[in-house]
């Protein structure tokens, strides 16, 4: 969980940066450059096969989907706030987080790292830089109302995503051929040895450490998680999602070496908490986490005095649904 705020939080702040600054990006950055097109008194914003957009137009296409964002941001917040009670331990972690991301965000932009940080607190509702810390604890609020949710709804989102994406955690040890025609004494003895050892049932991290020949054999081979969308020569990916739990591979070729493979799990509860593996599950059913909020919305009985459009905006932008594959994957 929190390897995953501190790879996010760029991308969340950031890019709402961008969004609450294209209103003065339109209004007086085009107005400050010599060069700027404008046709009948307008800026022109950028043009896509000679076709032109106004900065009016891109302003009006930003609008109502900021004015949504904000509106979501706001309700998100306040359903967290009155539904998840945080320990003192994950208050400190939060703290701990927000400490470390402010030095660090310091040492890229200097003096520019208050106003920008400033700016984008305010874009998602906090106060300042200074609130970051509340931010970590919305955070960490938010994904354990997400874990519990699916925890929930285990037996329907599970099998779905295991028969699709045949998650798991792989290992493997890598010996690197030079020439695969003429496989050199050296490079088949190491071969002769892994095999020997793990036919006497040593264990494979511990081969793997001493033989294999690649970055990953420090930490006993492991790749990590891995599904059928993951970034791995064919011929090894291929023979990676046939093995089951605790099967190692006979040596697979591919345009880096031989391999032999072992998946070291398919356990859902050797994931959990896995970085990866939470962005690729959220990825594939994103009304995950649009239902988690509003199920805990439904718990507050939130009166909207009789505003069935405002409701309706509410659910729309979360992105609440039944729970199915996304189709883009």
């Amino acid at each position: 969980m929190n390897k995953i705020l501190k790879n996010y939080w760029f991308v969340i702040l950031v890019g709402l940066v961008f969004l609450g600054g294209i209103v003065y990006f339109i209004s007086d950055g085009l107005s400050g450059v010599a060069s700027a097109k404008q046709i009948d008194g307008k800026d022109i914003a950028f043009s896509i096969n000679d076709v032109n957009y106004t900065a009016d137009e891109l302003y009006d296409e930003l609008e109502p989907q900021m004015a949504n964002n904000l509106l979501v941001m706001a309700f998100e917040q306040n359903v967290i706030g009155q539904t998840v009670e945080l320990t003192e331990d994950q208050k400190t972690d939060a703290r701990l987080q927000a400490e470390e991301l402010w030095t660090s965000y310091q040492s890229q932009l200097g003096d520019l790292a208050e106003s920008i940080m400033d700016t984008a607190m305010q874009s998602i509702g906090f106060i300042d830089h200074t609130h970051l810390s509340e931010y970590f604890e919305f955070m960490t609020a938010r994904q354990m109302i997400i874990d519990n949710y699916f925890e929930e709804n285990f037996d329907i989102i599970w099998p779905q995503y295991e028969e699709t994406y045949s998650p798991r955690f792989v290992s493997h040890i890598i010996v690197n051929i030079e020439d695969f025609d003429n496989i050199t004494k050296e490079e088949q003895d190491r071969m002769d040895e892994i095999d020997r050892q793990l036919n006497n049932n040593e264990a494979f991290a511990e081969v793997a450490k001493e033989f294999s020949q690649d970055g990953a054999a420090s930490a006993g081979g492991s790749l990590g998680f891995v599904t059928k969308d993951s970034s791995l020569v064919e011929e090894f990916l291929e023979v990676a999602l046939k093995l089951n739990a605790g099967e190692v591979s006979d040596w697979v070729e591919s345009e880096f070496g031989f391999h032999r493979i072992k998946v070291d799990s398919t356990s859902y509860e050797d994931m959990k908490g896995n970085e990866e593996f939470e962005q690729s599950l959220s990825t594939a059913f994103p009304q995950v986490t649009a239902n988690a909020i509003w199920q805990e919305a439904e718990k507050l009985d939130i009166d909207y005095h009789g505003d069935q459009e405002l409701e309706q905006r509410i659910k729309s932008t979360l992105g609440v649904g039944s729970i199915e594959k996304s189709d883009e994957e």
